[in-house]
């Protein structure tokens, strides 16, 4: 009777070991990077293309990036990821340097992954102001009228839509103009 105990004990082991080799399947490694197609020289209220790209290159599912800006807080965007690549518009950037990572939590097939952080940075617009006069001679106690501009400085100036207070000095005096859509 002895011998049939024994059978049967082995026989749950070797059960149990076969059980436990089939749940321990091993994960597919992944690596994830983030860039950003259009980083040059963006100004304020540009949008940033950013690109995630993730191996294995037949990877599909959602990945994660985190933005933040110099000094704030971050903030999480879900990215769709489609043959290994994913794409996210951060829309209308306000000036600042941001910190981009890329994130994948992992599954029961892949494992997690984090990317090297990248740094974008986004500049104020370059301005520069017109002053343009009416009459171009006129005598003392007589006056002129003028016009002002703000333009930007890149690489095809066009007036800026914005509003503005400018302080323009006549004979020593500070005087303050309203700009409208970049105009007075």
């Amino acid at each position: 009777m002895m011998k049939m105990k024994t059978r049967i004990y082995t026989l749950v082991v070797a059960l149990l070991m076969i059980a436990a080799g089939a749940t321990a399947q091993s994960k597919t490694a992944t690596t994830i990077s983030v860039a950003v197609a259009n980083a040059d020289n963006m100004v304020d209220g540009d949008d940033a293309n950013v690109v995630i790209t993730m191996t294995p290159d037949d990877f599909n599912g959602i990945a994660t990036i985190s933005v933040t800006p110099e000094g704030g807080d971050s903030k999480p965007y879900n990215v769709a990821v489609v043959n290994g690549e994913g794409r996210y518009v951060l829309q209308n950037l306000a000036s600042a340097a941001y910190e981009i990572t890329a994130s994948y939590a992992g599954d029961e097939q892949y494992e997690a992954s984090t990317s090297d952080a990248k740094t974008l940075t986004v500049n104020k617009i370059p301005t520069a102001l017109s002053l343009a006069l009416k009459d171009t001679e006129i005598n003392v106690g007589e006056c002129t009228a003028f016009g002002i501009r703000l333009l930007n400085t890149n690489d095809e100036p066009q007036i800026l839509n914005i509003n503005a207070i400018v302080t323009l000095k006549v004979n020593g005096a500070n005087r303050t103009v309203g700009l409208v859509n970049g105009k007075d």
